[in-house]
């Protein structure tokens, strides 16, 4: 009796709902169906786009920095797939925007590389590599299957690796020499966030931070910035710092407990020492990134001015400081590092940032 009484309650406050009182066009399931294709081939082309921008604009820096990077990696500058890389939904758009077949496909092949020097193009379909054939790709499990071999051929190696493709209807095979890149890969996240971090891994740049940048420039000034967290240790100091923060913390915390009275310390401290010379670090970054720029030939004569549009985005910055420095400091310090680093280069002088 219950459950027919909220059943009639429901259906009483349906009808009494208030409805629309335009007459609005009226769909098909066909043609959603179809535009919904049409979105995923445009999402798939504008993340192609813009990992291809990201991939040239980031190489050079990678490439000029590697006696800076404590971590090398070696890379040949393309990427591959097949259908079952992607979801249910997105993968007929996939199949369609890259001619996916049942092998993996090379679907990106970035400029300047050694793939593109050795002849690779989009399409080729991977037969073979060092001699050893691939697995065709029906399923999940054999894409598993087939990234798995790729991996052990191409995992960090310096040494030339020979491929066999089937590009059109040829079977043709050539040989792809590594180069040596500084060993933190540059991704992009899918987010709108005005934002770029590093773990001290890899870097991360923000579909939105893209967007923002109002030049490749500035752009390569983010990621020369977020290189210099990964090669200076950033990442690791602020966990150490952390770490003695904690156990400064877990000390109170136990002297306090002898006197019969209970503090938890330890989490306070340990941010405290998370943030400590988080400013300093931040300086220096900026500070390394623009040599980083120079040593590998970008003009940093106007990479400050993204600190003057930082300061339109959020006026507090300009004056109020956190763990970063403000927008205004930065500002000069950009512009001091950029003069420094071109007076070294027009007196040939190491390129090279002054340590203390």
């Amino acid at each position: 009796m219950k459950h027919l009484t909220l059943l009639c309650t429901v259906l009483l406050l349906t009808m009494s709902c208030m409805s629309p009182t335009s007459r609005t066009p009226s769909v098909n399931a066909a043609q959603v169906a179809a535009e919904r294709h049409e979105q995923q081939l445009l999402a798939i082309d504008t993340w192609v786009k813009r990992t291809s921008r990201l991939d040239r604009l980031s190489m050079p820096i990678l490439r000029a920095n590697v006696p800076l990077c404590p971590q090398v990696d070696y890379k040949m500058g393309f990427g591959y797939a097949s259908p079952y890389v992607y979801s249910d939904i997105a993968r007929d758009a996939a199949v369609e925007y890259f001619g996916l077949a049942d092998r993996l496909s090379v679907i990106q092949v970035f400029a300047g590389t050694p793939a593109e020097k050795a002849g690779m193009e989009v399409g080729d379909l991977i037969v073979a590599i060092n001699g050893e054939p691939l697995p065709v790709v029906g399923s999940k499990r054999e894409h598993q299957a087939a990234v798995k071999k790729v991996g052990e051929h191409l995992n960090n190696t310096p040494r030339p690796v020979s491929f066999r493709v089937l590009s059109g209807d040829d079977l043709i095979s050539y040989t792809i020499a590594p180069e040596a890149l500084c060993g933190y890969p540059v991704h992009l996240v899918n987010n709108n966030d005005l934002n770029a971090y590093a773990d001290g891994q890899a870097i991360y740049i923000t579909t939105g931070m893209m967007r923002f940048t109002e030049n490749d420039q500035e752009l390569q000034a983010v990621i020369a910035h977020e290189l210099a967290h990964n090669t200076e240790g950033h990442v690791a100091k602020k966990r150490s710092n952390a770490a003695i923060g904690g156990v400064f913390g877990a000390l109170i915390d136990i002297a306090a407990a002898t006197q019969g009275v209970r503090t938890n310390t330890t989490d306070t401290f340990m941010q405290a020492g998370a943030s400590a010379f988080s400013q300093d670090f931040e300086r220096e970054a900026d500070y390394v990134g623009v040599y980083m720029l120079q040593r590998a030939d970008i003009d940093t004569a106007n990479v400050a001015n993204i600190w003057r549009r930082m300061a339109a985005e959020s006026p507090s910055a300009i004056s109020f400081a956190s763990s970063h420095p403000t927008t205004a400091e930065r500002f000069i310090n950009l512009k001091q590092a950029h003069e420094e680093a071109t007076f070294k280069r027009l007196n040939k002088l190491p390129l090279e940032p002054e340590e203390k």
